[in-house]
């Protein structure tokens, strides 16, 4: 979908690319950008578009003429929020603001995600990956839009291909909407500093990008010895200045990781 986008904005196209797949959504780390408030945050919030284009936080994303509305924090069931009337608003909306606004969604045969997706837009492209999808199931796939009579199924997409594979194997979509387990972890005020697992989690990347931003110098890191402490104060700063976010949370109490309850998940 990425590469997609990028190929429409090198033609003159204005696009705005949507990750609807709210399930495991990953555009955002493509593209380098956080995912701290997204596509869920607008449809569960019923702020859909009606208050102007400042009300939709699309972002840029490093190429002209081509912004991302990230999917937010995953919801507990993101086929109700999609089928909510909001989404159709917010579409509205954005068509004013592109030429061309490209969904991705989660895959087909696992969620009904993309069935509601596809009576909504004018096409649909269906992808399929060498190496990780099947035969059988691509054949599915299309059985299973076309059963929505308002689909309209331009072809398919097959990415990932390699001259010398020629074979299918197996792979699962383990995206079922559930949420990773998560806890409170309280911190003294007079720490001033975040991990990377407290950081990924504000920002809504993993923790593996996280890491590779704080050896880019893209968020204000210092390395002592294996672990990575990332300036309070600083990342704060940056979140506003780079991005347009405040940050709203009690200083002391930040949702992390399982993992990261030992203070020591930085590891590279």
């Amino acid at each position: 979908m990425a590469n997609l986008g990028v190929a429409l904005v090198s033609a003159g196209d204005r696009v705005i690319v949507v990750d609807a797949d709210m399930r495991r959504p990953t555009l955002h780390e493509i593209f380098g950008r956080p995912n701290v408030v997204g596509l869920s945050d607008l449809l569960s919030d019923g702020r859909n578009g009606g208050h102007g284009e400042s009300a939709i936080p699309l972002q840029e994303t490093g190429f002209d003429n081509l912004r991302l509305l990230s999917a937010g924090r995953s919801p507990i069931d993101p086929t109700t929020l999609l089928a909510s009337p909001c989404l159709l608003t917010l579409l509205a909306s954005l068509k004013e603001q592109a030429d061309i606004i490209l969904i991705d969604s989660a895959p087909i045969l696992e969620a009904p995600d993309a069935k509601l997706i596809a009576g909504l837009v004018d096409a649909t492209l269906l992808v399929a990956s060498v190496g990780v999808t099947k035969h059988l199931s691509v054949r599915r796939a299309k059985e299973a839009l076309l059963e929505n009579s308002s689909a309209n199924l331009l072809g398919t997409v097959v990415n990932r291909v390699k001259r010398k594979d020629d074979h299918y194997y197996y792979s699962t979509y383990a995206r079922d909407g559930r949420q990773r387990r998560r806890r409170i972890w309280r911190r003294s005020d007079t720490r001033d500093y975040l991990t990377p697992g407290e950081a990924a989690q504000i920002l809504g990347i993993s923790k593996a990008m996280c890491r590779q931003w704080c050896r880019s110098g893209r968020l204000p890191a210092t390395r002592e010895w294996l672990w990575w402490r990332i300036d309070r104060d600083g990342f704060e700063q940056a979140l506003r200045d780079t991005w347009g976010i405040e940050l709203q949370y009690e200083r002391g109490s930040e949702q992390v990781d399982d993992e990261a309850s030992s203070g020591k998940d930085e590891t590279t």
